[in-house]
């Protein structure tokens, strides 16, 4: 938040009011995107390959696929 202030020039408390008029909840956020890095690290140390996480384009293109192969084996 206060790298989002400084860069808009702002003050942080003007930040948190803009991310409650637009319904986002700043702590949740960041909660998520430390556990996705959290999640990666784990399996980097874990000696498994480093896995990108799913853009929404790739997660429709899953969902459509598996859907075609549930209608397929009916």
């Amino acid at each position: 938040m206060a790298e989002a202030a400084e860069m808009a020039g702002v003050s942080r408390q003007a930040i948190y009011k803009m991310c409650q008029r637009a319904g986002i909840d700043p702590v949740k956020a960041r909660r998520a995107l430390v556990e996705r890095r959290t999640v990666q690290v784990t399996r980097v140390l874990a000696g498994k390959p480093y896995q990108a996480p799913m853009s929404k384009r790739q997660k429709r293109a899953m969902a459509g696929r598996l859907t075609q192969s549930k209608a397929g084996a009916e």
